[in-house]
């Protein structure tokens, strides 16, 4: 189940992680295209509120670049998936262990910046891959807003962009838990068509002694 709000110009996504599956694996449900409104010179118009878009739609209109989506035949996309489930299930282990940094945090929300810390040193390792915390248009690196990582298979120079997200086990289906994609010129860091994938981190919600117990990684072109 997925909940949007898009707002005048700033079209603040919320997409919630409701529904999910757990395990290893990409949700490659189809959604439905909704074409883009525009006035009548032909200019895409902005988005009232309480108008739905597809995910792909508003990034390509609002940036300029392509969500491309995740294919399983493709060998490029599937060198993606196979470099993210070892780094996923190693931070997974590290940061539940008793003397990881994030159990002396007071909120849970504080927590993604350490997996994000993790996937990029571990997918960093690799001699494939690079990854970053993506640039702003002032080409400054910048960790606040979607996406947190940006990761570039060298060979190809194919794109994903990562976001991980902490969800409590057995509250896949609540409507708390979300991510936010504010669409802003001096703040944008999207500057590539790429994949672009959500990583799902479900956790115990044993608040101060977390245990992160799966993962699920979603591919954002299907919302």
């Amino acid at each position: 189940m997925i909940a949007k709000s898009l707002i005048a110009a700033s079209a603040l996504i919320l997409v919630f992680l409701a529904g999910m599956k757990l395990g290893i694996e990409i949700d490659q449900q189809p959604s439905a295209q909704v074409s883009p409104t525009t006035d009548n010179k032909g200019e895409k118009a902005d988005y009232e509120h309480g108008d739905v878009v597809s995910f792909s739609t508003l990034i390509e209109q609002k940036t300029g670049q392509a969500v491309i989506a995740f294919s399983p035949k493709d060998p490029v996309h599937q060198a993606f998936l196979e470099l993210i489930r070892p780094a996923a299930d190693a931070a997974l282990v590290k940061l539940s262990a008793a003397d990881s940094p994030i159990k002396e945090l007071p909120r849970i929300n504080e927590a993604s910046r350490f997996f994000e810390d993790e996937l990029m040193k571990a997918i960093n390792a690799t001699k494939e891959f690079s990854c970053e915390i993506p640039q702003n248009a002032q080409g400054d690196a910048q960790r606040s807003g979607y996406p947190d990582l940006m990761i570039t298979h060298q060979a190809s120079g194919t794109i994903a962009y990562l976001d991980p997200k902490l969800v409590a086990q057995g509250s896949e289906r609540s409507s708390f838990r979300s991510f936010y994609y504010q669409p802003r010129t001096e703040t944008s860091k999207i500057h590539h068509s790429a994949l672009h994938f959500v990583i799902g981190i479900l956790h115990d919600g044993k608040d101060g002694d977390w245990t992160f117990t799966q993962w699920k990684l979603v591919d954002l072109s299907t919302l």
